[in-house]
Protein backbone atom coordinates (compact mmCIF):
# COMPACT_ATOMS: atom_id res chain seq x y z
CA UNK A 1 0.00 0.00 0.00
CA UNK A 2 3.00 2.28 -0.31
CA UNK A 3 1.67 3.49 -3.65
CA UNK A 4 -1.63 4.60 -2.09
CA UNK A 5 -3.47 1.70 -3.67
CA UNK A 6 -7.09 1.14 -2.82
CA UNK A 7 -8.91 -2.12 -3.12
CA UNK A 8 -12.65 -2.45 -3.63
CA UNK A 9 -14.22 -5.56 -2.15
CA UNK A 10 -17.53 -6.71 -3.58
CA UNK A 11 -20.16 -8.72 -1.80
CA UNK A 12 -22.77 -10.35 -3.97
CA UNK A 13 -21.52 -8.25 -6.89
CA UNK A 14 -22.06 -4.99 -4.98
CA UNK A 15 -19.31 -2.71 -3.65
CA UNK A 16 -19.04 -3.36 0.08
CA UNK A 17 -15.62 -2.32 1.38
CA UNK A 18 -12.67 -0.19 0.37
CA UNK A 19 -9.28 -1.18 1.75
CA UNK A 20 -6.70 1.61 1.98
CA UNK A 21 -3.80 2.61 4.17
CA UNK A 22 -4.48 4.59 7.33
CA UNK A 23 -2.37 7.47 6.01
CA UNK A 24 -4.38 7.52 2.78
CA UNK A 25 -7.64 7.48 4.75
CA UNK A 26 -6.57 10.31 7.02
CA UNK A 27 -5.34 12.41 4.11
CA UNK A 28 -8.39 11.95 1.86
CA UNK A 29 -11.41 10.98 3.95
CA UNK A 30 -10.70 12.55 7.35
CA UNK A 31 -8.24 15.39 6.83
CA UNK A 32 -6.82 16.97 9.95
CA UNK A 33 -8.38 20.23 11.10
CA UNK A 34 -6.00 23.19 10.68
CA UNK A 35 -6.21 24.15 14.37
CA UNK A 36 -5.43 20.59 15.45
CA UNK A 37 -2.45 20.49 13.09
CA UNK A 38 -1.06 23.67 14.66
CA UNK A 39 -1.53 22.25 18.17
CA UNK A 40 0.09 18.93 17.17
CA UNK A 41 3.06 20.68 15.57
CA UNK A 42 3.58 22.87 18.65
CA UNK A 43 3.43 19.80 20.90
CA UNK A 44 6.04 18.06 18.75
CA UNK A 45 8.37 21.08 18.93
CA UNK A 46 7.99 21.11 22.73
CA UNK A 47 8.64 17.36 22.94
CA UNK A 48 5.16 16.70 24.32
CA UNK A 49 4.34 14.10 21.67
CA UNK A 50 6.46 11.56 23.56
CA UNK A 51 4.64 11.62 26.89
CA UNK A 52 3.60 8.30 28.39
CA UNK A 53 0.00 7.72 29.48
CA UNK A 54 1.13 8.04 33.10
CA UNK A 55 2.70 11.44 32.36
CA UNK A 56 -0.44 12.58 30.53
CA UNK A 57 -2.62 11.47 33.46
CA UNK A 58 -0.33 13.36 35.88
CA UNK A 59 -0.57 16.54 33.75
CA UNK A 60 -4.37 16.31 33.66
CA UNK A 61 -4.56 15.75 37.43
CA UNK A 62 -2.25 18.72 38.09
CA UNK A 63 -4.31 20.97 35.84
CA UNK A 64 -7.53 19.92 37.58
CA UNK A 65 -5.99 20.57 41.01
CA UNK A 66 -4.97 24.08 39.90
CA UNK A 67 -8.30 24.81 38.19
CA UNK A 68 -10.54 23.92 41.17
CA UNK A 69 -9.51 26.84 43.42
CA UNK A 70 -9.76 29.30 40.52
CA UNK A 71 -13.27 28.05 39.68
CA UNK A 72 -14.37 28.41 43.29
CA UNK A 73 -13.02 31.97 43.46
CA UNK A 74 -14.87 32.85 40.26
CA UNK A 75 -18.14 31.52 41.69
CA UNK A 76 -17.75 33.60 44.84
CA UNK A 77 -17.36 36.65 42.66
Amino acid sequence: MERHERFLVNRRREPAVIIMSVDDYLRTVAPEDRALKIIRDEAKRAGLDRLTMEEIDAEIAAHRREAKPAAKRALRG
